[in-house]
């Protein structure tokens, strides 16, 4: 039987959508055994011009050309979640919002989107956070721009130097995966490679602004002055 080309250009499109995770799209050059990978040393958690930034961001860019957006953007789909101050401890809304910075009405990541990448844990529904689980933020827009099944040790920003600030000023500070943490089949593109137990432990969104506050009710009064919806954590 005769094949026309509108038949294997859908076989072949079929074919591709079989492929999940972002090792079976694409291969990197490794990284040279000279350079330093280690993630606190500058392969990963510490900003920088560091010799393994461009093939981190080959990572990232990778990814964002093969994922299906329409899934990890659908919250009905993939539901993101902030915890505050996850790695720091600093557990409050100070740490993210200090008052000599924020003015109110025109607070990045409230008011309107903030460009600084910030790291979320992802949930398939009905999965969400525990009972005792946060603090925590929701968010009512956002762009995901990566994803792991595991963490990525994508930077810190409370690692961003001035020097850092300011370079990247324009485009907000972002948060790409570690040099030398995970192959690339660790990084989800479909459905088809989405984890068992519905929780992916890294999802990087940028243009986000926060839906509510889930926090002790300690902080209600000062969720509400900056203009935060709020939930008491039970």
């Amino acid at each position: 039987m005769r094949i026309t080309e509108s038949q294997l250009r859908r076989i072949v499109r079929d074919e591709i959508l079989k492929e999940a995770s972002l090792a079976d799209r694409v291969t990197l050059d490794p990284i040279p055994y000279d350079v330093d990978t280690d993630i606190e040393g500058g392969g990963g958690l510490k900003y920088g011009d560091r010799p393994t930034t461009a093939w981190r961001r080959d990572i990232k860019r990778a990814w964002n050309e093969h994922a299906d957006h329409a899934l990890f953007d659908d919250p009905a789909r993939l539901n993101v979640i902030h915890f505050l101050g996850y790695y720091s401890y600093k557990r409050s809304l100070n740490d993210y919002f200090p008052a000599k910075t924020s003015v109110p009405g025109r607070i990045p990541g409230i008011d309107l989107p903030s460009r600084n990448e910030l790291s979320c844990f992802g949930y398939i529904p009905p999965r969400g956070p525990r009972a005792g689980d946060g603090p925590y933020f929701t968010f009512r827009k956002y762009r995901v721009t990566f994803v792991s099944h595991a963490d990525a040790a994508t930077e810190r920003l409370s690692k961003a130097t001035k020097k850092d600030l300011a370079r990247m000023a324009g485009s907000g500070l972002a948060k790409r995966p570690g040099s030398d943490v995970h192959p690339l089949f660790f990084y989800p593109l479909d459905d088809d490679d989405m984890p068992l137990d519905g929780r992916l432990d890294e999802v990087v969104i940028d243009n986000w602004i926060i839906d509510t506050y889930h926090g002790p009710a300690s902080e209600r009064k000062k969720a509400e002055a900056l203009g935060l919806k709020f939930a008491v954590l039970k």
